[in-house]
Order: C-alpha cells, then structure tokens, then sequence
C-alpha cells in the first residue's frame, strides 16, 4: 500500500491529467517516485504522462528500466514501439538495432510503426549515395529482419531497395547461377516486394532483363534445359511478382512446403500457399445480397484487384470489457447499460482487410463482432488473418445499404474510411443507424475536405495527365512524383505512409469515388439523422490543449461548430480522417 504522501501526489497528478495539465501530472508523479522510487505502477504512471506530453524518448527509458526488472506483458510491449517509433534521432547509435529486433519479436504490435525508426537507422549505416555491396548486405540481420517483417516509407531509402534488387538481378544473369550466401538476401528482398505489393518501379533495362530470367525460367520448364537452377530463377524473379503469378506457378503449387529450403518457406507461404488459400476463403464467403449498385460494384472491382491493406501484424493489448475502454475514450459520456453484456454485438461495415474487427475482437472481452465488406479478396485476406490469430468473428460479404437483410441489431457500429466511397454516403450512413440498437453507439471515420487538399490536387493532376490506375501506371506515378517531375507540388505524399504500398497508394490517390467533409457538414448530417455527437476519438494531448484554449466554453469538446472553426485554423489536422463517436436516440 502507497504511503500518505504518495498517495496524495498521485491524486494531484490524475486531477491535473484529468484537466489536461501533463506537465503538473508528470512533476506530482516524479514527487511520488522520490518517495517511493522502486515501485513500477509509479513508473509506469510516469511513462504513461510523459508519452502523452509529447516526451517520447523519456518515456521509452521508463518502459526499458520495467521491462528490464522483468514486468513483461501485452500492454509494455505496445508502449515499447509506440515511444521508439519517434527515436529516429537515435540512428547513429548500433544498440537501436538490438531494440528494435526486440520489438520485433512481439506477438502484439503492428510492425510497421517503426518502420521510420528502422529506415533512419538503415540510411545512417549505408548512405543512399554509395552502391549498395551486396557481401555486406547479405550479412546484415537487421536488415534482413526488417525486410521481412515491415514495408518501409522512406523515400530516400527506396533507391537503395531498388538498386540492390537490380544488382541481385544482374548478378544471377550474368553468372547464370544463385550463390548460395545470397538466398536469405534474395528471399528478404522477395519479402520485402509482396509487403509494399511490388510497388516499386523498374526501368525499361531492369524490365527486359526480368524478361530474359523469365524465358530461362520457361525453358527449364519445359524440360529442354538444365532445370538445377530454377530455384533461382523463381527466388530472384520473386522480387519482382509474386509466386502465384509465374508461368511456373502450376508446378510450384504441387511441391510440398516441407520440400522447400526452410529459409524459402516464408516466402512461398506469403507469396504461394496463403494466396490460393484466399481463393478458396473467397468463393465460400456468406453473401447478404448481389451487389447491385453501380458505384459499389466499381469500388468492389478495386478491392477485388487490390486488397487493401494487405497488413502483416496488429496491435492489441490485454483485453478488457467495452465500457473499461470507452469511459477513457470518452470521458464524461453516460454509455449505454447494453455494453456491460455479457456478449456485445458489434459490427465492422467495411472491415476490408479485417484489422479493425480483429483489434477489436482482441481488446473486448464481451464482444461478439461481425464483419461485413463489398471485396471478397479482403474478406478473405481477413478470415485467413483471423483463423490464424484464433480470432472468431462472423464475415459477411455484401452493401452496407443492404444491411437490411442482416436479423441483427448492434450494440456498436464502427465504419472506417468507408462512407465517404459509397454513390450516397448519408444513405449508408442512415441504414447504419438503422441497425443500432436504441442508444447504441457508432464510430464514423471520413475524409477531411481541409487536410486532403493535396489529394485533391493529385487526383485532378492525375485525371488531366489520363493515368491509369493499374499497377505498371501507378509505379510509374510515383517514380515521377520520387524523381521530381511535378516539382514540390506533390512532395506531401512522400510523407504519408500509404504512398509506399500499390494497394495504399491506389486507394490514396487513385481511388473510383471519392467525398470529403467539413465539421459543418457532418453536423448537418448528425442532426439529419437524429444523432448526438460524443467526441473525436484518439485526439493527441497537444490538440486537446489547443482545443481547450480556444473554446474553454466547451469542455466536452462536442461542438463541431466549434471544430469548424479549429479545423480552419488548423487545415492539416485531421489528414488521416475525422475519426468520430456518435449515439442514436433511444
């Protein structure tokens, strides 16, 4: 039991959280620790303040020192990458690789958190201006983790990427065989290519070099050539296209996974086995009902080609019960009696992928989810990472403005980046509220009209050029927008994480239908529709005081006429959408 006095200064620091005072909360806490400094809830109270103040690299000490003294568990794993994520000023320091393979390692974060962190330090040990030396990439077990576990964003080390793919490339032709001490090299680089989609481009030399591999390749085949070095054929053109898609696909299939080099497997399971899995997952897939609207079916046809996003880990942290976690999201909101259930429904309209309705089935206890979504590919990318996670959730293929033929009504709605994609988002958003159980609660994500503005400009230059939307005219999209070509008018995109995959960037800039929103005219929608509006969700501790000082009128920070305002102050605010909470009258 804490001692008067450090009982007292933990109070003080919750009060002075609980205003939004983090600087005070942090000095009581610290008050706290002098008293009783080997206690770790202390410590960990610490991290937590200064995490949210903004204080990163302070707070991943903390979190180091509890992990160090041996309290291990879900939710330290998660603050662990959440502050090293932010420590790129740390590249020139060899430890960051040993802390970063660390967290690597965890079963319960998302990977590509630090995949900043981890390109700073890549480009402080091989500078984008030196040839890349292939003896010494094929040594590097840094890299060839991160490879494998990540998709990296950096536009500076991208050349790098490319240029030892092309020198691997190069390599194999002009010997015509595989050295063995390249394959782990070979089979990350591979890795690397199916995590970001084979995004990146090729030039006309690199493209009838591959096509030269890939005339070997059905030589050896076709059994008029000397087939011993086929494995290397397939491993480096595995860095370009995915197994499923070689002319060598139908015999690759019939080799048993266990006949494959073990350091090889991986790949053939992520680029082969899991993709003709998904074909099967796909054609079982429950279906509310043909799909009959017009913009539907031209934004399924998208997802159908490119699943988006073809993710490789989630975060989660211990589970707890629905309310537990909204009463801290939302502080202050009365929640509905139905979310102390025992079995909560839930339902994810537009899950694509299944990350969300698998986050939110592992941090809810009493959540009974459903998932519903137009592409089958990415219902069945979602069951595949579902069944793997031992994660129940009931997938449904189908229109959210057929939500009608679900006997279903929930407790809890969430629709992410997915409204603002239909023909008549406010329709959609209107059968949403139709399948609320009275009081009940929906999360409402949409695109920012302010903060997307150079979307908008990309999508106009985008339509005026006439570039496609298939992979080769996206690849060369982003080449020109990397090289300079439009100048600085596009340079913003390099800074969004999803300009790096081909399935992100698609859905970025080249998307079918597209809407945007202010706060005016989502609250015109909200009182339309008879909703009352709970809050942001998620707002950094630095826009919270922002806010506050602006409007202390309005503590509950629920004026949206008030975020009107903010947002026009503050047009770059909301670029990753308007992530909202709103309840349905009784």
């Amino acid at each position: 039991m804490a001692s008067p006095g450090v009982t007292e200064y933990l109070i003080e620091a919750e009060t002075h959280e609980q205003a939004g005072d983090l600087k005070q909360a942090v000095v009581a806490v610290q008050k706290a620790r002098v008293l009783e400094p080997g206690t770790p809830a202390i410590r960990q109270y610490l991290a937590k303040l200064l995490k949210l103040d903004g204080r990163p690299a302070e707070a991943y000490e903390h979190y180091r020192k509890l992990w160090a003294q041996g309290l291990i568990d879900l939710d330290l794993q998660v603050n662990l990458v959440e502050t090293l994520k932010r420590l790129t000023n740390r590249a020139a320091d060899p430890d960051l690789e040993d802390e970063i393979r660390l967290c690597l390692d965890f079963p319960n974060v998302e990977f590509n958190m630090l995949a900043r962190v981890v390109a700073a330090r890549l480009k402080h040990k091989y500078p984008p201006t030196e040839p890349p030396e292939l003896d010494t990439l094929c040594v590097d077990d840094f890299l060839l983790l991160a490879l494998d576990r990540i998709f990296f964003t950096d536009a500076e080390l991208e050349p790098l990427l490319k240029a030892t793919r092309r020198a691997l490339l190069i390599e194999v032709l002009e010997t015509g065989t595989l050295r063995p001490d390249r394959i782990d090299l070979i089979v990350a680089m591979a890795l690397q290519s199916a995590n970001n989609e084979y995004v990146h481009d090729s030039d006309d030399n690199e493209k009838q070099m591959l096509a030269g591999l890939m005339q070997i390749q059905d030589v050896m085949l076709s059994g008029e050539g000397d087939s011993d070095g086929l494995l290397g054929t397939v491993l480096v053109a595995a860095m370009y296209m995915p197994l499923i898609d070689m002319p060598a696909e139908p015999s690759l299939r019939e080799i048993p996974l266990e006949n494959w080099p073990e350091t090889v497997r991986p790949l053939v399971r992520r680029t082969l086995s899991d993709r003709l899995v998904e074909r099967e997952l796909a054609a079982m897939m429950p279906t509310l009902k043909a799909i009959r609207d017009e913009t539907s079916q031209t934004v399924q046809a998208m997802y159908e080609e490119n699943p988006y996003p073809r993710w490789l880990s989630v975060a989660y942290r211990p589970p707890v019960d629905i309310v537990a976690d909204l009463q801290i999201r939302l502080r202050g909101v009365d929640l509905p009696g139905m979310l102390t259930d025992a079995s909560v429904n839930v339902l994810v309209a537009g899950c694509g992928t299944g990350r969300q309705p698998i986050s939110i089935a592992k941090t809810y206890r009493n959540a009974s989810v459903t998932a519903l979504d137009l592409s089958r590919m990415s219902l069945a990318y979602a069951k595949r990472m579902a069944d793997e996670m031992d994660v129940d959730i009931d997938f449904h293929h189908g229109d959210i403005i057929d939500l009608s033929q679900m006997d279903k009504r929930f407790a809890m709605i969430y629709c992410s980046g997915v409204l603002h994609h239909m023909q008549d988002p406010v329709a959609g958003w209107r059968e949403l509220c139709r399948k609320l159980a009275p009081g009940g609660l929906v999360n409402i994500a949409l695109y920012s009209e302010r903060a997307r503005a150079v979307i908008v400009k990309t999508r106009l230059i985008i339509e005026k050029l006439g570039i496609g939307d298939d992979a080769d005219s996206i690849r060369r999209f982003r080449h020109d927008v990397l090289t300079g070509r439009y100048g600085d008018t596009l340079t913003q995109l390099t800074m969004i994480s999803d300009f790096y995959s081909l399935s992100g960037c698609r859905d970025l800039v080249f998307h079918v239908q597209e809407h945007r929103y202010t706060p005016a005219q989502v609250d015109a929608i909200r009182r339309e529709l008879g909703l009352e509006f709970l809050g942001f969700d998620e707002l950094s501790p630095v826009v919270v005081d922002a806010y506050r000082r602006s409007f202390p009128e309005d503590p509950a920070m629920t004026c949206l006429a008030n975020w009107e305002l903010f947002e026009m102050k503050n047009p770059g605010l909301f670029l990753n959408m308007f992530n909202m909470w709103f309840r349905v009258g009784e």
